[in-house]
């Protein structure tokens, strides 16, 4: 065998090791990003779910929530406190889906899903007049405070979130 064929054989294997390594570092990353967009999801809902079970995870929460989302002019300065905190708090987790979403590491069918519990929360009465102070407070972005107003998500209808909160009240 004369050194040019050893050369070429040489040339080719290296050719093809180059290939299936490019091919592996590309499967590798697919996979990466897969895992990546999992447990960025995850991480989404767990926070939203977290804020839930904040302000509806046992019957006193739920009941001062009920209150809140209906009368909000009847709290006192506490509980008007109370409830800007956990509006903030979801303003805030679904902020981060909502980011999450437009990296794509979400899928649509999840994050409306969560836009509309949100948009719900936020066009309860109680809702409506705390997010309202707090864009007036601090400002809020367009895109919380469309939510406020959007009467359709993903084809679904926004129903005030007291309504939901009642039912459950009559379930139990």
């Amino acid at each position: 065998m004369d050194l040019q064929i050893l050369s070429l054989i040489i040339e080719v294997s290296g050719l093809v090791f180059i290939v299936i390594s490019v091919f592996f570092l590309a499967k590798q990353l697919n996979h990466g990003n897969r895992l990546a967009s999992a447990e960025s999801m995850s991480d989404a809902v767990q926070l939203y779910l977290q804020q839930y079970n904040n302000s509806f995870g046992s019957e006193e929460k739920a009941s001062f929530m009920r209150k809140a989302l209906n009368d909000y002019p009847s709290l006192n300065q506490d509980e008007k406190a109370l409830l800007f905190s956990i509006i903030i708090g979801y303003i805030g987790a679904w902020d981060n889906i909502r980011t999450k979403y437009q990296a794509g590491f979400l899928p649509e069918g999840t994050y409306n899903s969560i836009t509309t519990a949100f948009a719900s929360l936020l066009q309860s009465p109680g809702g409506l007049a705390c997010t309202e102070q707090i864009n007036r407070e601090f400002g809020l972005p367009p895109y919380v405070m469309d939510k406020t107003v959007v009467k359709k998500i993903g084809g679904n209808e926004i129903v005030p979130f007291v309504q939901c909160v009642d039912f459950m009240k009559k379930a139990n």
